[in-house]
């Protein structure tokens, strides 16, 4: 009776319309406020993610951080130790950041950026990895700490051996995808190599060694050929050159004169054949390890990790500065040799030199203790000189047979391989037979090292 005193049933409509209204105005400001909010919240990531940038030397925000807080790229726990599954999260989200389309697009422009931009790539790679800790809370810094004491704490965790090794493996396989993605449609003839140009063609030829398929192929190769994949190493590095923007004639010609360029009389160019020796092991490493199937090679990384951590890293890592050192002095040496000279070393020692050719690894490096230490010298001087006449016989336009020809003209010889298997000295003829050199020794192409001559 009430309603129907003041205004009825048309009353009590009207009133609910306004109501109505009422909730879909506030509606709409709440729209427009969370609007409002969530742009303010890019800004503030963008900002974020330009000042992560900056420090890499950049000039625009990473895109790969749109998806973190202010508060997740800053600050983090700095106290006790990370568990296993933290480490694990770690890897698998490193994984996702780094086959993102937003970041490939980013490191794809930095690549196009030039030798400069190129050279950039590995400290951008390493900051977006770093910028993963913060968004688990934990510290930048502290997260880095902790993963450098897997090996001693974690010494039979094979899911985090494994992860830490795939963590480099995708790091450069992001690297790769970058250059590749901003390859120049022409490959530069003229000029030289810079020392940034050199830089990146040892970082491009590294990181492709160290990947899964790179290693499955040089596998498959071995298998089919009975050989060492030393032409297959090869035109990888071929590729990296013209993938880098450089014509591949043009790059191993540069490479070759890397002593005259860039003498090792400063400390800056000391560094640079160090870069290079390292790009040269690493090719070795991953023609070598050809021979082994996938459970030796897990066998025989197994192995060195129970053999000291971080000590036994350490000792490696003294034991290549030691090869860098004593590649230099080899170099040298051959640069001082007459043409007569080389002819002699060769005669006296392409007999042995083929015949222990054939020889496993590490029959090679038992065979190399018995040398003194003027035959370990020879060794590895007629393997500059082999590698000097395979790049003079590229640079003069040679076909890819005849090449091989030059190296199985080393490779063939007296056959001792039975007698020093025996743990006998191999028979000669004239003179000793020669095998590539092992520990401490120059690389080869006879074990599947570089494509250059000078990039020794």
């Amino acid at each position: 009776l009430d309603l129907i005193m003041f205004g009825g049933m048309d009353h009590l409509e009207k009133a609910q319309e306004a109501r109505e209204r009422a909730a879909a105005q506030k509606a709409q400001q709440d729209a427009e406020a969370a609007a409002a909010a969530e742009a303010a919240q890019k800004a503030h990531l963008e900002a974020a993610a330009e000042e992560a940038a900056e420090d890499a030397g950049e000039e625009e925000p990473i895109e790969a951080f749109a998806t973190l807080s202010v508060e997740e790229l800053q600050g983090g726990r700095t106290e006790g130790e990370l568990t296993r599954e933290e480490m694990l999260e770690f890897f698998e989200k490193n994984e996702v950041m780094l086959t993102s389309e937003p970041v490939r697009q980013r490191l794809k422009k930095l690549a196009k950026g030039g030798a400069k931009g190129v050279a950039q790539l590995n400290k951008i790679l390493v900051d977006m990895q770093r910028a993963v800790f913060p968004t688990m809370g934990i510290d930048k810094d502290f997260g880095c700490q902790n993963l450098s004491t897997i090996m001693q704490r974690f010494p039979e965790d094979d899911d985090l051996t494994e992860g830490l090794k795939d963590f480099a493996i995708n790091c450069s396989a992001a690297y790769l995808q970058a250059i590749r993605d901003a390859k120049p449609k022409k490959p530069r003839k003229s000029g030289k190599m810079s020392r940034e140009d050199i830089c990146n063609f040892c970082d491009a030829c590294n990181a492709l060694m160290m990947q899964k398929s790179t290693q499955a192929a040089l596998r498959a190769e071995f298998l089919k050929a009975k050989a060492l994949p030393n032409q297959m190493v090869i035109e990888y590095q071929w590729e990296m050159l013209e993938t880098l923007g450089v014509n591949k004639d043009f790059g191993v010609s540069c490479l070759n004169n890397i002593g005259r360029d860039f003498p090792p009389n400063t400390q800056e160019n000391q560094m640079l054949h160090q870069r290079m020796q390292m790009f040269m092991n690493s090719a070795q490493d991953a023609c070598m390890k050809s021979q082994l199937n996938p459970e030796q090679v897990k066998e025989a990384e197994k192995s060195m990790r129970g053999q000291g951590g971080a000590e036994q890293q350490q000792q490696v890592e003294a034991m290549k500065a030691q090869q860098m050192q004593q590649q230099q002095m080899v170099m040298e040496a051959v640069s001082m040799m007459t043409e007569t000279e080389k002819q002699n070393l060769k005669d006296k020692m392409l007999p042995k030199f083929a015949s222990v050719s054939k020889l496993s690894q590490q029959e090679r490096r038992t065979y190399m203790e018995r040398q003194s230490n003027t035959d370990k010298l020879d060794f590895s001087k007629i393997n500059v000189i082999m590698m000097q006449e395979m790049q003079q016989l590229q640079a003069a336009g040679a076909s890819k047979e005849e090449i091989m020809t030059l190296l199985q003209s080393y490779q063939s010889g007296v056959q001792a391989m039975k007698k020093v298997r025996e743990g006998a000295e191999p028979e000669v003829t004239g003179s000793e037979a020669s095998p590539p050199p092992a520990d401490g020794a120059a690389s080869s192409a006879a074990e599947g090292t570089a494509a250059t001559d000078k990039a020794d």
